[in-house]
């Protein structure tokens, strides 16, 4: 944890109330996400109990399962829920011509892309791992026919879970979405960062003054039965913690002293609906507070690169589609060694490439770099944009000079290359500070051919700058080194019976790079 992100979370339990960790609304938002709050029997993942989904906080569809461990009643009621799904998910399917750009920016092609993708928003990551991950491996590959044929529509909606699967996991993607994650992005608590996984409490430290009803055990103050006022973030986060968890794993003394008596009545007259009416009790504070957050969040301004990010969802959904329409729409359980390395190597690049946007995007994310001593905030005190140095060839070339007073230490050794924040072509190399506390910046990149070009292209003096360690956005090409790490080498015919076996399957974790950490179509 970086020094701000400790004084943010002090400073948020002294007011006793969340402060803003960032200015921006990062992830895409799109405009009728598909929420989802499901719970799983205790210890049994692959045993639903219910679902609840919807596209607007007041429509929504419960799915219950009156026995989870007969396969029978799974099965039908998944197949209610796979219905609904592909039923949504068909609305995602006009395509619009887009051009393909070169690395240049030059288009060379276009090509169909899905003017729309679908989102799913999920109260926490646990959910979404259980939804797309558990759930979609134990649907995608049941059998349609044979001595026990399932519904047609589960093995589908497998395949559309296991790829939503595959893009969860991806920095900057926001085809799936946890409340949860949301919140830490953007607020800060007063609590343990451990604490913040209860989504509850983490939003009752955003949002005091709405405070799920049953928490605090009066009605709601504004009107709205749902709801009840709280006096401040720590009184009503210990308020929410009285909240049934957001699942998908339910509290187990539930399960014990009201589920299993449930189940058991209906054993008994097989009449699901007071089963039904039970769940909804834990049910329903998660779904309000996932589309709160969704609310909190949506109220920020738009990140600009958030668009752009969306672009590379769109991409991947048309692939997808295109899969399963060609009946390729297969995954693996595992990465094989040449996948594994591509896949990591994706994440690196898009890990990067996220945090260079988010810190450009937003002064409270750019705000930690200037802490940590990355980046150098200040102001410019001199500037010098006809001075000229000699070259390693001994020809004399512009080299502007800006003098910064950094408004914090800066630290870092002389020769560190940084860019300016609002002007990204422009690129300084790091000199020493003089004895006013000024440090030299030599001006290597972004600032014409002449003294008049560099004097249009600089800050002038008295501009507040910040000069930060992000360029202008690097490409990552899908190359591969000339000798793989011995960890990643595909083994020997010799090596094994199965050493020649093609596999044609797509890896858990997603495809290899196609350009796409940037947000761009290469």
């Amino acid at each position: 944890m970086s020094d701000l992100a400790t004084y943010r979370r002090l400073l948020a339990r002294r007011q006793r109330r969340a402060v803003p960790a960032a200015a921006r609304c990062h992830p895409y938002l799109a405009g009728e996400p598909l929420v989802i709050v499901g719970y799983h029997l205790a210890g049994e993942p692959a045993a639903p109990l219910a679902l609840r989904y919807g596209t607007a906080p007041g429509r929504w569809r419960t799915v219950v399962v009156p026995e989870p461990r007969d396969r029978t009643l799974r099965f039908a009621a998944l197949a209610t829920f796979g219905a609904d799904l592909r039923d949504h998910l068909a609305g995602f399917t006009d395509r619009d011509d887009v051009p393909v750009l070169d690395r240049r920016g030059v288009q060379t092609d276009t090509e169909q892309v899905c003017r729309r993708a679908p989102q799913l928003l999920v109260p926490n990551s646990t959910t979404a791992a259980w939804l797309c991950d558990t759930l979609g491996r134990s649907l995608r590959y049941l059998r349609t026919d044979g001595e026990h044929p399932v519904d047609p529509v589960l093995p589908a909606v497998g395949a559309d879970l296991s790829f939503f699967a595959t893009r969860r996991v991806l920095p900057g993607s926001a085809l799936v979405l946890a409340a949860g994650d949301l919140l830490t992005t953007h607020w800060v608590t007063g609590q343990l960062p451990a604490e913040d996984a209860n989504l509850h409490t983490a939003l009752a430290w955003v949002d005091p003054q709405r405070v799920p009803a049953g928490a605090s055990g009066s009605a709601g103050a504004d009107g709205d039965p749902g709801w009840a006022s709280g006096a401040d973030g720590v009184a009503a986060a210990l308020a929410a913690e009285a909240l049934p968890p957001a699942g998908p794993v339910p509290d187990p003394h539930f399960d014990a002293t009201r589920l299993a008596p449930a189940i058991e009545r209906y054993h008994a007259d097989g009449d699901p609906a007071p089963l039904t009416a039970l769940l909804d009790e834990p049910l329903d504070p998660a779904w309000r507070a996932t589309w709160r957050v969704r609310e909190l969040v949506a109220a920020l301004p738009a990140a600009a690169h958030a668009e752009p990010r969306w672009e590379s969802d769109r991409r991947a959904w048309t692939r997808h589609l295109d899969r399963v329409a060609a009946g390729t729409a297969h995954f693996s359980a595992r990465l094989d060694q040449l996948r594994a390395f591509r896949f990591l190597g994706e994440l690196e690049s898009r890990t990067a490439a996220l945090e260079r946007q988010m810190a450009l995007d937003d002064p409270l994310v750019l705000a930690g770099y200037v802490a940590s001593g990355e980046a150098l905030s200040g102001q410019i005190v001199a500037r010098d944009h006809e001075r000229r140095e000699l070259n390693a060839r001994g020809s004399k070339v512009l080299r502007p000079l800006l003098r910064v007073r950094p408004r914090l230490a800066f630290d870092r050794p002389a020769g560190t290359e940084l860019w300016l924040v609002d002007r990204p072509g422009v690129q300084v190399r790091t000199g020493v500070a003089g004895a006013d506390g000024a440090l030299e910046c030599i001006v290597v990149k972004g600032m014409g051919r002449t003294p008049q070009q560099a004097d249009a292209a600089l800050p002038a003096i008295g501009a507040d700058v910040v000069l930060a360690p992000f360029g202008p956005q690097p490409v990552f090409g899908d190359t591969l080194p000339e000798d793989l790490p011995w960890t990643h080498r595909t083994p020997e015919p010799d090596d094994g019976p199965d050493a020649d076996a093609e596999d044609t399957a797509e890896p858990a974790g997603g495809p290899g790079p196609r350009h796409e950490a940037t947000g761009e179509r290469r």
